[in-house]
Protein backbone atom coordinates (compact mmCIF):
# COMPACT_ATOMS: atom_id res chain seq x y z
CA UNK A 1 0.00 0.00 0.00
CA UNK A 2 0.99 3.23 -1.07
CA UNK A 3 1.48 5.26 1.80
CA UNK A 4 3.12 8.79 3.28
CA UNK A 5 6.08 8.12 5.01
CA UNK A 6 5.83 4.33 5.29
CA UNK A 7 9.03 2.22 6.29
CA UNK A 8 8.36 -0.77 5.42
CA UNK A 9 11.78 -0.88 3.58
CA UNK A 10 13.55 0.83 7.17
CA UNK A 11 11.54 -1.43 9.42
CA UNK A 12 14.49 -3.95 9.43
CA UNK A 13 16.81 -1.00 10.30
CA UNK A 14 14.78 0.37 12.57
CA UNK A 15 13.94 -2.74 14.82
CA UNK A 16 17.52 -3.62 14.80
CA UNK A 17 18.69 -0.45 16.38
CA UNK A 18 15.93 -1.30 18.96
CA UNK A 19 17.09 -4.26 19.86
CA UNK A 20 20.89 -3.74 20.67
CA UNK A 21 19.36 -1.25 23.65
CA UNK A 22 16.67 -3.56 25.24
CA UNK A 23 15.66 -7.33 25.54
CA UNK A 24 13.05 -9.23 24.29
CA UNK A 25 10.60 -8.85 26.94
CA UNK A 26 10.51 -5.37 26.70
CA UNK A 27 7.14 -3.71 26.31
CA UNK A 28 6.96 -1.72 23.08
CA UNK A 29 4.98 1.19 21.56
CA UNK A 30 4.58 2.16 18.25
CA UNK A 31 2.46 5.59 18.57
CA UNK A 32 2.21 6.52 15.16
CA UNK A 33 1.10 3.15 13.76
CA UNK A 34 -0.06 4.15 9.96
CA UNK A 35 0.13 0.76 8.23
CA UNK A 36 1.41 -1.52 11.34
CA UNK A 37 4.72 -2.49 9.26
CA UNK A 38 6.90 -1.16 12.18
CA UNK A 39 4.41 -3.10 14.97
CA UNK A 40 4.78 -5.87 12.58
CA UNK A 41 8.32 -6.49 13.35
CA UNK A 42 8.74 -5.46 16.65
CA UNK A 43 5.90 -8.17 17.17
CA UNK A 44 8.62 -10.87 15.51
CA UNK A 45 11.72 -10.12 18.06
CA UNK A 46 9.63 -8.76 21.42
CA UNK A 47 7.42 -10.17 23.62
CA UNK A 48 4.60 -7.30 24.45
CA UNK A 49 4.18 -4.54 21.50
CA UNK A 50 1.12 -2.32 21.90
CA UNK A 51 0.44 0.24 18.60
CA UNK A 52 -1.70 3.23 18.30
CA UNK A 53 -2.82 5.75 15.64
CA UNK A 54 -5.90 8.49 16.02
CA UNK A 55 -6.95 7.03 12.03
CA UNK A 56 -10.08 4.21 12.13
CA UNK A 57 -8.25 2.77 8.82
CA UNK A 58 -4.63 2.54 10.08
CA UNK A 59 -5.96 1.70 13.50
CA UNK A 60 -7.53 -1.78 11.67
CA UNK A 61 -4.36 -2.31 9.67
CA UNK A 62 -2.30 -2.27 13.20
CA UNK A 63 -4.75 -4.69 14.64
CA UNK A 64 -4.74 -6.95 11.86
CA UNK A 65 -0.51 -7.06 11.98
CA UNK A 66 -0.24 -7.17 15.49
CA UNK A 67 -3.55 -8.78 17.07
CA UNK A 68 -4.54 -11.56 14.54
CA UNK A 69 -2.76 -15.16 14.69
CA UNK A 70 -0.87 -15.79 11.89
CA UNK A 71 -2.95 -18.99 11.27
CA UNK A 72 -6.75 -17.60 11.11
CA UNK A 73 -7.78 -19.23 7.51
CA UNK A 74 -9.99 -16.72 5.57
CA UNK A 75 -9.58 -17.67 1.90
CA UNK A 76 -13.47 -19.30 1.81
CA UNK A 77 -14.73 -15.90 3.41
CA UNK A 78 -12.16 -13.69 1.06
CA UNK A 79 -14.22 -16.12 -2.15
CA UNK A 80 -17.57 -15.63 -0.94
CA UNK A 81 -17.20 -11.64 -0.83
CA UNK A 82 -15.48 -11.69 -4.20
CA UNK A 83 -18.66 -13.16 -5.46
CA UNK A 84 -21.32 -11.16 -4.38
CA UNK A 85 -23.53 -8.83 -6.24
CA UNK A 86 -22.85 -5.24 -6.66
CA UNK A 87 -24.41 -2.96 -4.07
CA UNK A 88 -24.93 1.07 -4.49
CA UNK A 89 -23.60 2.48 -1.21
CA UNK A 90 -22.08 4.74 0.50
CA UNK A 91 -18.47 4.08 -2.01
CA UNK A 92 -20.65 4.33 -4.74
CA UNK A 93 -22.66 7.79 -3.82
CA UNK A 94 -19.15 9.28 -2.62
CA UNK A 95 -16.33 8.44 -5.16
CA UNK A 96 -17.74 7.48 -8.09
CA UNK A 97 -19.31 8.90 -11.23
CA UNK A 98 -22.58 8.37 -9.58
CA UNK A 99 -21.84 10.94 -7.38
CA UNK A 100 -19.92 13.29 -9.29
CA UNK A 101 -16.19 11.55 -8.55
CA UNK A 102 -13.63 9.15 -9.59
CA UNK A 103 -12.12 7.29 -7.25
CA UNK A 104 -13.13 4.12 -8.08
CA UNK A 105 -15.45 3.62 -11.26
CA UNK A 106 -19.17 2.50 -10.32
CA UNK A 107 -18.80 -1.01 -10.89
CA UNK A 108 -15.57 -1.20 -8.63
CA UNK A 109 -17.30 1.15 -5.99
CA UNK A 110 -20.24 -1.18 -6.10
CA UNK A 111 -18.38 -4.16 -5.47
CA UNK A 112 -16.54 -2.48 -2.85
CA UNK A 113 -19.57 -1.22 -1.24
CA UNK A 114 -21.16 -4.99 -1.27
CA UNK A 115 -18.13 -6.53 0.32
CA UNK A 116 -17.60 -3.98 2.86
CA UNK A 117 -21.32 -4.13 4.22
CA UNK A 118 -21.27 -7.95 4.15
CA UNK A 119 -18.13 -7.67 6.34
CA UNK A 120 -20.00 -5.49 8.68
CA UNK A 121 -23.09 -7.54 8.72
CA UNK A 122 -21.54 -11.21 9.11
CA UNK A 123 -21.94 -13.24 12.13
CA UNK A 124 -18.50 -13.60 12.84
CA UNK A 125 -15.91 -13.13 15.34
CA UNK A 126 -14.01 -10.06 15.79
CA UNK A 127 -10.40 -11.15 14.77
CA UNK A 128 -12.02 -12.13 11.27
CA UNK A 129 -13.83 -9.04 10.54
CA UNK A 130 -10.69 -7.16 11.32
CA UNK A 131 -8.66 -9.28 9.04
CA UNK A 132 -11.33 -8.98 6.21
CA UNK A 133 -12.02 -5.32 6.55
CA UNK A 134 -7.94 -5.05 6.64
CA UNK A 135 -7.33 -6.95 3.97
CA UNK A 136 -10.09 -4.99 2.10
CA UNK A 137 -8.50 -1.67 2.57
CA UNK A 138 -5.25 -3.00 1.61
CA UNK A 139 -6.94 -4.23 -1.88
CA UNK A 140 -8.65 -1.03 -2.52
CA UNK A 141 -5.58 0.83 -2.79
CA UNK A 142 -4.68 -1.44 -5.81
CA UNK A 143 -7.52 -0.33 -7.57
CA UNK A 144 -8.11 3.78 -6.27
CA UNK A 145 -7.86 6.39 -9.31
CA UNK A 146 -5.33 8.47 -7.84
CA UNK A 147 -1.84 9.75 -8.10
CA UNK A 148 -0.93 8.87 -4.67
CA UNK A 149 -2.76 10.02 -1.93
CA UNK A 150 -6.80 10.45 -1.93
CA UNK A 151 -6.08 14.26 -1.74
CA UNK A 152 -7.71 13.88 -4.82
CA UNK A 153 -8.57 12.16 -7.83
CA UNK A 154 -6.61 11.93 -11.30
CA UNK A 155 -9.05 13.64 -14.35
CA UNK A 156 -8.22 10.69 -16.58
CA UNK A 157 -8.64 6.81 -15.56
CA UNK A 158 -5.62 5.48 -14.31
CA UNK A 159 -5.51 1.41 -15.57
CA UNK A 160 -5.09 -0.14 -12.84
CA UNK A 161 -8.47 1.52 -11.47
CA UNK A 162 -10.20 0.31 -14.92
CA UNK A 163 -9.55 -3.79 -13.61
CA UNK A 164 -12.45 -5.04 -11.93
CA UNK A 165 -12.31 -5.25 -8.46
CA UNK A 166 -11.05 -7.75 -6.65
CA UNK A 167 -10.23 -8.31 -2.87
CA UNK A 168 -7.17 -10.27 -1.94
CA UNK A 169 -5.19 -11.32 1.09
CA UNK A 170 -2.45 -9.06 1.12
CA UNK A 171 -1.61 -8.79 4.84
CA UNK A 172 1.17 -10.13 6.35
CA UNK A 173 -0.12 -10.55 9.73
CA UNK A 174 2.34 -12.26 12.44
CA UNK A 175 1.20 -13.46 15.60
CA UNK A 176 -1.35 -12.36 18.58
CA UNK A 177 1.17 -10.00 20.42
CA UNK A 178 0.56 -9.39 24.26
CA UNK A 179 0.22 -5.60 23.80
CA UNK A 180 -2.88 -3.68 22.23
CA UNK A 181 -4.15 -1.61 20.10
CA UNK A 182 -5.39 1.80 20.62
CA UNK A 183 -7.19 3.91 18.75
CA UNK A 184 -6.29 7.48 20.02
CA UNK A 185 -4.14 10.66 20.40
CA UNK A 186 -0.89 9.41 20.88
CA UNK A 187 -0.16 11.99 23.90
CA UNK A 188 -3.22 9.95 25.49
CA UNK A 189 -1.06 6.97 26.03
CA UNK A 190 2.59 7.75 26.50
CA UNK A 191 2.66 8.07 29.83
CA UNK A 192 2.52 4.41 30.04
CA UNK A 193 4.35 1.77 31.58
CA UNK A 194 6.51 1.16 28.47
CA UNK A 195 10.28 0.36 27.95
CA UNK A 196 10.91 1.48 24.54
CA UNK A 197 8.45 3.94 22.64
CA UNK A 198 8.57 4.13 19.09
CA UNK A 199 7.38 7.80 17.70
CA UNK A 200 8.10 8.63 14.16
CA UNK A 201 5.35 11.48 13.87
CA UNK A 202 4.20 13.55 10.49
CA UNK A 203 7.22 15.61 9.39
CA UNK A 204 4.94 18.82 9.06
CA UNK A 205 1.27 20.19 9.23
CA UNK A 206 0.05 17.45 7.47
CA UNK A 207 -2.95 15.85 7.81
CA UNK A 208 -3.25 12.27 7.12
CA UNK A 209 -7.21 12.03 7.61
CA UNK A 210 -7.49 14.89 4.84
CA UNK A 211 -5.11 12.52 2.74
CA UNK A 212 -7.11 9.21 3.08
CA UNK A 213 -10.36 10.19 3.89
CA UNK A 214 -11.92 7.41 1.25
CA UNK A 215 -9.97 4.64 3.60
CA UNK A 216 -11.25 6.54 6.85
CA UNK A 217 -14.79 6.35 4.91
CA UNK A 218 -14.71 2.72 3.96
CA UNK A 219 -12.94 2.10 7.54
CA UNK A 220 -16.09 3.30 9.78
CA UNK A 221 -18.55 3.07 6.93
CA UNK A 222 -20.86 6.13 8.65
CA UNK A 223 -24.03 6.74 6.55
CA UNK A 224 -23.76 10.38 7.97
CA UNK A 225 -20.75 11.27 6.12
CA UNK A 226 -20.45 14.37 4.01
CA UNK A 227 -18.29 15.70 1.46
CA UNK A 228 -16.78 19.27 1.58
CA UNK A 229 -13.88 20.26 -1.19
CA UNK A 230 -13.94 16.47 -2.28
CA UNK A 231 -12.59 15.78 1.35
CA UNK A 232 -15.26 13.42 3.28
CA UNK A 233 -16.25 15.22 6.92
CA UNK A 234 -17.79 13.46 9.44
CA UNK A 235 -20.49 14.88 11.69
Amino acid sequence: MRYLGNKNVLATNIIDEIRKRVPVESKVLDCFGGTGCVARELCDHFEDVSSCDINHYAYVLCYCRTRVPKDMNIDDSISRLNALPPVHGLITKLYSPEGGRKYFTTENAAKIDAMRKQIRDWDIDEDTRMLLLGNLIESVSKFSNIPGTYGAYNENWDPRALKPFILEKLIDNTRASMGETYRCDAKCIVDGDYDVIYMDPPYNQRNYATYYHVLETLSIYDEGVEIKDNKTEFK
